[in-house]
């Protein structure tokens, strides 16, 4: 008798499962997740932690590692980070989840560019607690906010929307 999974137990919309599956199969390097709230987020970790993954909490792992160095060093600490994290000669694909540290105003960095150059070495999967506007930007946070971010949908990486189709 086959062994209950998390996908028995839980609930998620089969829209949802169908559109990450296939974005699985058809994604090389980097498959960002668009979700609108913790909750969502939550779901989708639980679901792809079935998986063999990489489970890395960005805010968590750079939280701990940013407190041993100076405000000026912070970015380019978190640059090294990513760094290290390409460098790992593993198979297993990274499943980054609580990115919002990287929006950090004072880190001055641009999230998606990071995501892009780890996921050349590895292949990632990026839970990005966000939006996606007019079909062509990922917005994090809103306009005026601190934390704002835009950037543009480019076609070397896959975008799923968990709540709209784009």
């Amino acid at each position: 008798m086959r062994e209950k999974s998390l996908r028995d137990t839980f609930y998620y919309p089969q829209h949802l499962v169908q559109k990450l599956e296939q974005a699985i199969g058809r994604t090389a390097n980097l498959l960002v997740i668009v979700v609108p709230n913790e909750d969502i987020g939550k779901a989708i970790k639980e679901m792809y932690l079935l998986e063999s993954m990489q489970y890395i909490d960005i805010s968590l792992a750079l939280s701990r590692n940013l407190s041993f160095v100076t405000s000026q060093q912070r970015s380019q600490a978190t640059v090294e980070f990513f760094r290290h994290l390409s460098s790992k000669k593993e198979a297993l694909p990274l499943f980054l989840d609580n990115l919002g540290i990287l929006f950090d105003f004072s880190l001055k960095l641009t999230p998606l560019k990071l995501l892009r150059e780890l996921a050349n070495h590895r292949n990632v999967i990026a839970v990005w607690q966000g939006s996606v506007v007019d079909g062509i930007w990922l917005q994090y946070a809103k306009p005026n906010h601190q934390e704002y971010c835009h950037e543009m949908i480019e076609s070397n990486f896959t975008v799923v929307d968990c709540c709209h189709e784009i």
